[in-house]
């Protein structure tokens, strides 16, 4: 068979990465390389060797002088091809993460990154490796945010390195020892939290690791195609050393609910809907399912967006607030603590009381920013609608020591973000 090409340019040769060109006569009508006057393949090169070469990130050069080339108009990979070439320098800069979706799909890019070592830009590749060279649904629009932090792929806005490197959980793909370590330290972690859980409450108990937005994503939507099994084999072995009926890691009731709008909101929490499926299986554990199957939540827009908002320039969006269809919804009063964040975090705590609430019981709350100080759509918030007693207290699984308010609650959860829990994964 014969494979006729019009240049010998980045965009064109990218697209043969998945061919077997043992199988194919190649011709060419140019050998041009670039849209630079004289940057042209050597006569003597053979054509197949090239192509091979070049998608391993290996340096063709012509002969021209690279300080004479006028590069104002020049796209990203003319930049970081060219630059890389001829040794001038400055690649790592070129490859912008605001622009990824521009850079991503390149075989060529990639090696050449991989031949420098630019671990932070590889990163970005291996995330979507599946999508850039096998996957015709290529999300265009794929953003990093300046610090690192966040992402933007479609329409839909996660976490990204957030503060402990978590994409790079997803990247790893063997176990080794900082992964046992992690694991055995937690199993132990989890033990004594529910020692302590036990001792502070009179009826029940729960335990729950909240998924991250794109842990569920990765079951429900293309965003994420090249996803690592490990975080899920550690997610299997986190609770063994705990009772397992008191144990919550969601994933799978969240997956079920999902829908196409569950991850477009700028933030780095669930959507309402999520967090009520999760107060819906802890009140069904504790038997009181029956208390709350007549009510009715409701998502509600609201003016603002969430945390993610201000890591993307020039993006205007509406929030979602959780409302509920009962009178005794906003009859919560405060009587210890603040619904203001305090620092350090773990000096935050609210108390709040519901005269009115169905459940005449006590919750104490040992978590972070999913449970939060009462503000909606977040755990103490929804249990502070149904529940007389509710006090929240910023210690997520009861990490460390809290004075509390009173000694005694008919009911503890210790809740702690999912990406805590795992190794922190640096370059």
């Amino acid at each position: 068979m014969k494979l006729f090409l019009d240049t010998l340019k980045m965009d064109q040769i990218d697209l043969l990465d998945t061919l077997n060109l043992t199988t194919f006569e190649i011709e060419c009508s140019s050998r041009a390389m670039s849209n630079i006057t004289g940057d042209n393949l050597p006569e003597a090169v053979d054509l197949k060797s090239f192509i091979h070469n070049y998608l391993l990130g290996e340096k063709i050069c012509a002969e021209i002088n690279p300080m004479d080339i006028d590069k104002n108009y020049w796209s990203i990979k003319d930049h970081i091809d060219f630059n890389f070439r001829y040794d001038l320098g400055g690649i790592e800069e070129l490859y912008d993460s605001l622009k990824i979706s521009d850079i991503v799909n390149s075989k060529r890019l990639y090696s050449i990154a991989k031949k420098l070592k630019l671990i932070s830009v590889l990163d970005l590749f291996s995330e979507q490796k599946s999508r850039q060279w096998m996957d015709e649904t290529l999300v265009s629009n794929y953003t990093i945010s300046p610090d690192q932090s966040a992402k933007k792929i479609g329409p839909n806005y996660y976490i990204h390195e957030g503060t402990n490197n978590w994409n790079k959980v997803w990247l790893r793909n063997i176990w080794d020892h900082t992964w046992q370590k992690q694991l055995l330290a937690w199993q132990d972690q989890l033990y004594k939290t529910e020692k302590k859980a036990r001792e502070i409450s009179s009826s029940d108990y729960a335990i729950v690791v909240i998924p991250e937005k794109d842990t569920i994503a990765r079951f429900v939507t293309s965003d994420f195609i090249n996803s690592g099994l490990l975080p899920m084999l550690f997610m299997q072995n986190v609770a063994k050393k705990i009772d397992q009926n008191k144990f919550h890691f969601p994933l799978r009731q969240l997956i079920e609910i999902a829908s196409s709008n569950s991850f477009s909101y700028p933030d780095s929490h669930l959507s309402p809907m999520f967090y009520w499926e999760i107060f819906k299986g802890i009140i069904d554990q504790w038997g009181l399912a029956s208390h709350i199957n007549k009510f009715t939540p409701l998502e509600e827009l609201r003016s603002g967006g969430g945390d993610l908002t201000s890591k993307f320039l020039n993006y205007d969006t509406d929030g979602m607030m959780f409302e509920f269809k009962t009178p005794n919804a906003s009859l919560s009063q405060i009587y210890g603590g603040s619904k203001e964040f305090k620092s350090p975090l773990a000096s935050s705590h609210v108390s709040l009381l519901n005269e009115s609430a169905i459940i005449k019981g006590s919750v104490l709350i040992l978590g972070d920013s999913h449970s939060s100080l009462g503000g909606s759509p977040y755990l103490t918030s929804i249990f502070s609608h149904f529940f007389r007693e509710v006090s929240f207290y910023w210690n997520p699984c009861n990490l460390s020591h809290i004075e509390l308010d009173k000694l005694n609650y008919d009911y503890c959860l210790c809740e702690i973000s999912q990406r805590f829990i795992f190794p922190n994964f640096h370059n």
